[in-house]
Order: structure tokens, then sequence, then C-alpha cells
């Protein structure tokens, strides 16, 4: 499928955002309204998942998490789908990172009492766990880029190891407070970037060889492009973690060196004391140093045995256990299963339940 087709598919009125426009038409006369209202089946809405705040019992997806969304995020690790127009408006929250663009004209967008227009080219950039609402009525073109943490943590491994204004904002969201929930990179229309979305969009919806690898590269080369040529069009709804920046420092230094870092070794490269170090994480972080580092091996773990063929033991290495049986036994205590039935399981469809510690992000004080 050309970019011209993956436009065209896009423009063309699909059967919900039919039943949106109906339904928002149908709001403008209040008799005709509730006669409308009286002819819908509220099992049918659900069904097809169409959202009628008025109808109780109608599709309302408050708190969505990967089982939720178009697609199986948690197996393709990235979804791209239209946000349908007319859509009413709800307030609801995610268990995974969104990106909203805007591909044509605006849309309203609202975060807790803050309500700003997203325009044509911009980029909104939201953590999991954040409660907000789009508004799109008019012929707009918005896309919803769906993206599971581990994605940040495993193919933009080389994105979150350097400083930068992106990798701030994502480590600081995954493994900290996020003192921003959002972000906006405005891209100026840059058409390169906007090729990018449609080729990241077309991927999404094909079933060709090699995808989940074509869907990270595009996704870190629009990255890569906001940040060579629009860094200055990034902004927060509130100034980043105004602190101390040696913890987000660590933060970075632990997400690149993860396989071999130890707590020695960190406080001697920052000229600290390893107990002043020790107390420095758990006190801006509500996590030990071994808590941390250990999340984002099991992260790289699951994410491998789910998506290579390489042996339990070369898995166990290339993510910094000490070994084999250590790794198998530190794996089932934390997920219930042992990584060779986890990655059967996982292969076959099953989904399993992320501990909680994996879910929420750490709590960072001043």
């Amino acid at each position: 499928m050309s970019r011209e087709s993956t436009w065209k598919e896009l423009e063309t009125y699909n059967e919900h955002e039919q039943f949106y426009l109906t339904l928002h038409l149908a709001r403008q006369d209040p008799a005709f309204f509730r006669q409308f209202l009286a002819g819908l089946d509220k099992e049918q809405l659900y069904h097809k998942k169409l959202i009628v705040p008025e109808i109780q019992g109608s599709w309302m997806p408050v708190h969505m998490d990967e089982s939720m969304v178009t697609g199986s995020l948690d197996q393709d690790e990235i979804i791209v789908y239209k946000h349908n127009r007319y859509t009413p408006v709800f307030r609801h929250a995610h268990t995974f990172f969104e990106m909203v663009y805007v591909l044509r004209g605006s849309c309203r967008q609202t975060f807790g009492d803050r309500e700003f227009t997203l325009n044509e080219g911009c980029f909104n950039i939201i953590t999991p766990l954040t409660e907000h609402s789009i508004s799109v009525f008019d012929d707009s073109l918005v896309l919803n880029i769906l993206i599971s943490g581990k994605v940040f943590q495993d193919a933009f491994y080389s994105l979150l190891r350097f400083s930068n204004t992106i990798s701030t904002f994502l480590n600081q969201s995954l493994y900290l407070y996020e003192q921003s929930s959002w972000m906006i990179a405005d891209t100026d229309r840059d058409p390169r970037i906007r090729d990018l979305v449609l080729d990241l969009t077309e991927m999404s919806g094909s079933d060709k060889p090699f995808k989940a690898m074509a869907l990270n590269a595009l996704l870190t080369l629009i990255f890569a492009g906001i940040l060579q040529d629009h860094e200055a069009g990034i902004s927060f709804p509130k100034k980043p973690f105004s602190g101390d920046e040696t913890i987000l420092k660590m933060i970075a230094r632990i997400e690149q060196d993860y396989k071999t870092v130890y707590l020695q070794q960190l406080a001697d490269d920052f000229g600290f004391s390893a107990s002043y170090v020790s107390r420095l994480i758990k006190k801006k972080t509500g996590k030990s140093f071994t808590d941390i580092v250990q999340g984002i091996r099991f992260n790289k773990a699951r994410h491998l045995l789910e998506t290579c063929d390489d042996s339990i033991a070369v898995i166990a290495q290339n993510t910094g256990f000490e070994n084999l049986e250590h790794f198998s036994r530190q794996f089932k205590k934390r997920y219930g299963i042992s990584p060779g039935s986890y990655r059967t399981a996982v292969r076959s469809g099953e989904a399993f339940p992320v501990p909680d510690q994996e879910k929420q992000p750490v709590t960072l004080s001043a």
C-alpha cells in the first residue's frame, strides 16, 4: 500500500465514524435524539465497541489496558489507528504510552482542567495512567499511536541511554514519577515526519514479516527526526523534574549498563560512597538500586522470550543474570511460571498479568 492509498483510506468514513456523525447530528434535535436513542440496542453497542454516553451499558473504556485496544498491543507492541471523527468525548486512562499525531486539521485535548488545541504536524506523547480526553468534530485526521512500555526499554534502548529532551521525559515516566504526564512536539508540519507516520500506519495494519522490527525502526526514526530538527518545538505542561539531576543521570546510566552495573561502580563513577548512592536512590525513587536493575533485566528477558529463539541460558546471560539456574528460580518467583513455560504459553496466545511493581511508576521526591 502506498502513502497515497493509506491517506485515502484514512479519509474514508468507516462504520464507526458514520454512526458517530449520525449521533452528532441527531443531538441537534432533542425530540429526534430521544427517538434515535430509543432505537439503539445497548448489547449491540457494546459488542461493536460504540460509545453512547446516554445509554448505560454501552461501550465506555474509561480504564484501558492492552487487551481493550484494536488488535493485540501486548503482541505487536505498537499499534496505529485513526481516532474516529465525531466520537463522543470521554475521559479515560490506559496502561500504555500513547502518541497523538495530527495528520490534518486539529483536535482538542483535555488533561485535568487544562484544555488546548493540537494543530497539524504536532505530537502529544501521553504517559501511562494519565487521564485525558480528545475531541475531533470535523474532517481532521488524528492518529493514535499506542506503544507498550517495554518498547521504550527494549527497542529504544539507544534513545533512553543518551541524554536528550525526550529520553529525560520517558525515563522519568518509566522509572520515576512523571513530573509532566504529557509532552508536545511541534514538527512544523514537517513532510518527512508526516511520511514516516504514514509508513508507520501502513505497517501497523499489515501482516508483513519482521513487522515488529519495522515498526520499531520507523518510530525510532520519528523520534530522531523530532530531536534533530524540532527539539525547540518540544514543550511540557510544567517544567520537568527540577531537583538534583544526579538521580536522572544515574537512572540513565543504569538503563545503559543494566547487564553489568553494580552499586559500587555507580557510586565511584559519580564520586559518592555506595551507601550514599543507595540512600539517594531509595529516597528519590522509593525503590532500591537492586529493584530497579532487576526490573530492567526482567523486562528485557521477557521481551527476548517472546520474540527470539535463543536458548533460555543465552537469554539469561544476555540480560545480566548470574546463570541459568538463578534466572529460572527468580523468574518463577516473580511471575509464577518458569521461563520455558512462559515462552510456550505466550507464543500460543495466552496472556499473563504483569506484577504491580512493573506497572506503577516509582514516586520521585524533589
